[in-house]
């Protein structure tokens, strides 16, 4: 049996949260980095890469909500590849789209790119971590381009079991804020090597939705039944909108402060097959949407507060990608001299959708009101595709479609502390389309 190399990507993004300290694993920097042409080509390759991680997930998961971030995804792979020889090397390169820079320098741009995306308002922590078995010879070499470029430091695994699960979920909590607790339950008998990266997002909206404004309004889940649920509502809202060129979608683009957003993919009509829209993704998309498609106005907004968690293994998407080589005989002799094998790769990610988005401090003051027939109505009561993007240099950060919000309803804390005395906002009610000739 070969020696385990384990990859976690451990993602929160949190926008409902109270704004507590900064705290950056990759240091800040007193002058906002500006964005170059070698930061530009790296967003737009991991932006397709994660598109193609997108529908490989998808693909697996028909029917079934999805979150994840690309980026974590991303990055934890191009730490591999600083590791990885021949064909493994290769393989790697072309999933990431690496082979299209032309970038000898992928790793400290990588390092730019990340440094440029956590010095604004709306990312507030982004970690990676090797964790390794006592035991084994780590190469200086791969241990320089990865504590250089992405701040990635070595922690030796001492043992006993329950003390380094107890050391790896303490860095878990910590690196997301408190949101993922207990993640590792048990280790991998023949672990040698476990490498983990972490982003925690906080995004407030630009302008806070009003919360006495949400209330109850149905999700069409599908052409036959909806459901109820608690609906976000803003009756002058800015926001850029625009039309997908070719396919039966509005786009409707959502402001963060700071330099990130929300882009949702809202189709005209009630449908699950979001395939074609999810086929049509990719960096030349974006660009053209954003360049030349939307067009700033203000919007009747009606959006689902929610919150979607996903934890995923992601080795059968990689396979699809051409990754098998990882799991079955892979060349990582630049990291150590042991023969490794990859024995997962595991993805965790939660986002909340709430009035606020990262904070609940500073109301916006505009005027609201129910009904106000001069603006155009953008509401998001059917299945829909979102991503959320660093507008800076095009990183997209997040990404994922809500099919059915029945599981993905807010939970608000009623006492002060702890995880008990929680209420349900999302109402669960399920309407079934039946024959009869009365609404």
């Amino acid at each position: 049996m070969l020696p385990i190399l384990t990859l976690l990507l451990l993602v929160t993004s949190a926008t409902s949260s109270r704004n507590k300290h900064k705290e950056h694993d990759f240091p800040q920097q007193m002058v906002e980095p500006t964005t170059s042409f070698a930061m530009t080509r790296l967003a737009m390759s991991q932006a397709n890469f994660g598109f193609d991680l997108y529908r490989a997930v998808a693909q697996e998961s028909p029917g079934e909500n999805i979150f994840m971030s690309p980026l974590t995804t991303s990055l934890v792979l191009a730490m591999l590849t600083a590791g990885a020889h021949g064909t493994t090397e290769q393989a790697l390169s072309r999933a990431l789209y690496f082979s299209h820079l032309r970038n000898p320098n992928v790793h400290s741009t990588f390092c730019d790119l990340i440094q440029k995306i956590t010095s604004g308002k709306s990312v507030s922590k982004m970690a990676a971590r090797i964790f390794a078995a006592r035991n084994i010879k780590i190469k200086k070499e791969f241990l320089d381009v990865v504590e250089q470029n992405y701040h990635a430091k070595p922690e030796n695994l001492h043992g006993p079991e329950e003390k380094d699960l107890k050391r790896i979920n303490s860095w878990v909590e910590e690196k997301t804020d408190g949101k993922i607790k207990d993640f590792l339950q048990e280790l991998p008998s023949n672990l040698r090597m476990l490498l983990l990266s972490a982003i925690y997002f906080k995004g407030k909206w630009e302008q806070q939705f009003y919360k006495d404004n949400t209330s109850p309004v149905w999700f069409h889940v599908n052409e036959e039944n909806k459901t109820m649920v608690d609906m976000m509502y803003d009756s002058i809202y800015p926001v850029k909108a625009g039309r997908h060129p070719y396919l039966p979608y509005k786009v409707a683009q959502l402001e963060f402060q700071g330099d990130k957003n929300m882009l949702i993919f809202l189709p005209d009509e009630v449908t699950t097959n979001l395939t074609a829209l999810e086929q049509s993704l990719s960096s030349d998309l974006l660009l053209n949407l954003t360049e030349s498609q939307l067009k700033s106005g203000n919007r009747i907004v009606y959006l689902p507060r929610l919150r979607l968690k996903m934890k995923k293994d992601l080795s059968t998407a990689l396979n699809h990608l051409g990754l098998d080589d990882l799991f079955m005989a892979p060349d990582f002799h630049k990291i150590s001299e042991e023969p490794l094998i990859v024995s997962a790769v595991t993805h965790v990610a939660t986002m909340d959708l709430t009035e606020e988005g990262a904070e609940a401090a500073a109301v916006t003051g505009v005027f609201l009101s129910r009904t106000n027939p001069i603006y155009p109505v953008f509401k998001v009561d059917r299945p829909f595709l979102f991503l959320i993007r660093d507008t800076s240099t095009g990183t997209v950060l997040f990404l994922g479609r809500v099919m059915d919000p029945t599981d993905a309803a807010v939970e608000e804390e009623e006492g002060a502390e702890g995880n008990h005395g929680k209420r349900r906002r999302g109402h669960g009610k399920r309407l079934h389309k039946t024959p009869t000739t009365g609404h």
